[in-house]
């Protein structure tokens, strides 16, 4: 049985340009962590619709941070082109060349306002390497798209929270969703994302890995096998 897989053209364009310009895939970076926009988050922002993607951090020093955008922005548009989603957003900045500048609209206590941002370069421990993966780098965690946990969600907001799990990764088939705030791996804790990727970095695709959570309420263990 032959299976096809078919991705975007323009992402095969900037991935073959990449290789071409870099010697490898390189990715932009926007340095911040986004959700959708819900009817009632929409309500409470005043924004006039649920179209655009809200601004829940800013990473500190990033390209975001220098440009000022701020937690509660809802970006609706990026380098002229609207802004229809989270997922919309995390595409466009993907392929969008480091060192370029973009305009970036925002809608920010009733008004519009337009940002310059000089995208940056993805940070290798930020990159997810769910649906590309690398001989000789897939591990147990492999998959996983993390950032900083939101204000107050834990004592000295110490964990990172996983925004995206890659289907059939080791990860998703042991558990782990979406939303979950990870905050030890092989009983060394995470408090920040420094830490996770210092610790990720070393991990062997052999390696079995025993992850403590937190999900709602709940504090759970949860064992990832090695390969």
């Amino acid at each position: 049985m032959g299976i096809g897989f078919a991705i975007p053209s323009n992402m095969a364009k900037t991935v073959t340009q990449s290789l071409i310009k870099y010697g490898k895939v390189v990715r932009g970076w926007l340095g911040v962590s986004i959700q959708e926009v819900t009817p009632e988050l929409a309500k409470r922002f005043d924004a006039p619709d649920t179209k655009g993607a809200l601004v829940s951090d800013v990473v500190k020093e990033s390209p975001a941070d220098h440009a000022g955008l701020k937690r509660g922005d809802i970006i609706r548009t990026y380098d002229g082109r609207e802004v229809q989603n989270p997922t919309k957003l995390r595409s466009l900045v993907a392929e969008t060349h480091p060192g370029t500048r973009v305009d970036i609209t925002v809608f920010r206590d009733g008004q519009e306002k337009t940002l310059s941002v000089k995208i940056g370069e993805l940070p290798k421990h930020l990159a997810a390497r769910g649906s590309v993966e690398t001989a000789g780098e897939e591990h147990a965690l492999a998959g996983l798209t993390v950032a900083p946990v939101p204000p107050g969600r834990t004592p000295n907001d110490e964990g990172v929270l996983v925004q995206e799990v890659a289907p059939n990764s080791r990860a998703a088939r042991a558990g782990i969703r979406s939303g979950d705030i990870i905050l030890e791996i092989n009983r060394k804790p995470i408090r920040n994302i420094d830490d996770f990727a210092k610790i990720t970095e070393q991990l062997k695709p052999d390696d079995a890995v025993l992850v403590l959570l937190r999900r709602g309420n709940a504090t759970i263990f949860l064992s990832i096998s090695g390969r």
